[in-house]
């Protein structure tokens, strides 16, 4: 309900101050140029946020520093949320044979789909992984 009354900004906030409460260092950085948007793009990014920060919880290997930014000024005119870690890293998780770790990530990619966008997630520099969720620029 924080995303139908307060909106993507607070809803991001809220699962950042969950994920500190459990001992992550979470950076959260919110361009000025962000603003509401149409109820399906916040639900789409919420649940992209809210996914990546469960595989952070999963597969990190316990807590570590975890940036989410957000910006509607991204390359291409395009929005982009990103979600970044510095934990373990995709490990075998990534590639299970059995295909459960890549539910996960499926169902963000059908999400930003759902609204004309795309997400990459790859192996972060130093260790951890980098969502990158970019979608439609609104006016």
């Amino acid at each position: 309900t924080i995303l139908d009354d307060l909106g993507l900004v607070a809803g991001l906030r809220a699962l950042a101050e969950a994920l500190e409460s459990e001992g992550y260092a979470v950076t959260i950085r919110l361009d000025s140029d962000v603003t509401v948007w149409p109820t399906n793009v916040e639900t789409a990014l919420y649940r992209v946020a809210q996914e990546a920060l469960t595989n952070i919880r999963k597969h990190a290997g316990g807590p570590c520093a975890v940036t989410i930014a957000l910006s509607a000024q991204g390359a291409a005119g395009q929005g982009v949320m990103q979600i970044a870690d510095d934990g373990r890293g995709p490990g075998s998780a990534a590639s299970s044979p059995d295909g459960r770790a890549q539910f996960g990530i499926e169902v963000m990619r059908e999400r930003m789909a759902s609204i004309g966008g795309a997400l990459t997630w790859q192996a972060g520099e130093r260790g951890g992984v980098l969502i990158r969720a970019t979608f439609p620029r609104l006016a």
